[in-house]
């Protein structure tokens, strides 16, 4: 309620956390051959888990109070009476801190099918499913520093919850062997969407059911060398949000514990979302 008071509703601000990291895995295939014609894989990934450090950066400079009131209250609030928001609040509610925070990757486990039809066309079938149901939500942790009056400034998790379920994505695609140098590729893929409705799909990751299609061919110039070009449609299936973030001055709705966040619902629409991907790749061999 106060914020209501002193903040200028027409200047604005922003955050940015950058960070790095890394974790490990390992890569499990099998390969069968039913016949000289085709063949089965099984492929299994791993989960990992991302270890992220960093740092927050707070752009406060456009963030203003309201004039006299809004002014005057935090003068009151600054020890020197400084009147701009934005060095208070970094200065005693958002330093600009260090941060973590842990990423998993989730499991994937394939199966995959090979058929030459004729001489001529190789059928090829995918499905994977992936354990997206590890991911119940993104936490970044700050780290402690002191205001100007030597006090510590503890900054909760920021917190997105995801509640994902685990997914799948099934691919089916042709090779046309046109002769010994040239064969066209074409191929289709769906990919389920792993947010379970519009509750859970935050604004900042608008994820929903895809499908793609590809369109491509691969080249031999010679023994040694090659070159593989591909287009390919993305689609993103229309979906709606209607997120609701439950922290709000550190203050949670639920038992989740403290977390840094501002409140409010997001509603929104995203239709006719798509991408165009072209890609040219050489190959050549030693």
């Amino acid at each position: 309620p106060l914020a209501n008071v002193i903040v200028d509703p027409s200047s604005r601000a922003s955050g940015l956390i950058e960070m790095y990291g890394y974790g490990f895995g390992y890569n499990l295939g099998y390969m069968y051959g039913l016949s000289d014609r085709s063949r089965i894989g099984l492929s299994f990934r791993s989960s990992s888990k991302i270890n992220f450090r960093g740092r927050s950066e707070w752009y406060l400079d456009d963030l203003k109070a309201r004039p006299v009131v809004g002014t005057s209250i935090v003068s009151l609030l600054n020890n020197d009476g400084n009147q701009d928001l934005g060095d208070f609040l970094g200065d005693y509610l958002l330093p600009e801190t260090t941060t973590k925070a842990v990423f998993n990757v989730p499991a994937r486990l394939s199966i995959s099918y090979f058929s030459a039809l004729n001489d001529k066309t190789d059928l090829m079938l995918d499905y994977t499913f992936i354990k997206s149901s590890i991911l119940d939500e993104l936490a970044v942790g700050f780290g402690i520093e002191e205001d100007s009056n030597g006090k510590r400034v503890i900054l909760a998790d920021a917190k997105i919850p995801l509640k994902w379920r685990d997914s799948y994505k099934a691919s089916l695609g042709i090779n046309h062997h046109i002769n010994d140098a040239t064969t066209l590729k074409a191929g289709f893929q769906y990919d389920k969407t792993p947010i379970p409705s519009k509750e859970f799909r935050h604004p900042a990751l608008p994820e929903s059911d895809r499908y793609m299609t590809s369109l491509g061919f691969n080249h031999r110039i010679n023994k040694n060398l090659s070159i593989d070009g591909a287009y390919s449609l993305l689609v993103f299936e229309d979906s709606k949000s209607e997120y609701r973030n439950k922290c709000r001055f550190n203050n949670p709705e639920d038992s989740s514990g403290s977390c840094t966040g501002i409140g409010g619902t997001f509603r929104g629409e995203f239709s006719d979302t798509y991408a165009n991907i072209i890609s040219l790749q050489i190959n050549s061999r030693y």
